[in-house]
């Protein structure tokens, strides 16, 4: 499970890791439940890591939407 420490920890791993994670997770998840096993702790950290992943994009999308009208704005004198 995440803890403080794993967030920090998280915050730093590079995007391929995350997304590696996210993988192995849902493995996880799914071979637990195939086997009736309780997946809690697993999804609660899969939500954390999944939340990581979309403010990263969305950080992305929001810093090239904002470079786009900084090259489209004349120059000034």
């Amino acid at each position: 499970m995440i803890t403080p420490h794993g967030l920090e920890k998280l915050s730093k791993m590079d995007d391929r890791d995350l997304d590696t994670t996210i993988e192995r997770l849902q493995r996880s998840i799914y071979k637990t439940r195939k086997r009736k096993g309780d997946t809690h702790d697993l999804e609660i950290e899969f939500c954390y890591i999944w939340r990581e992943r979309e403010v990263r994009q969305k950080r992305k999308e929001s810093h090239s939407q904002w470079l786009a009208l900084r090259n489209k704005k004349p120059a000034i004198a």
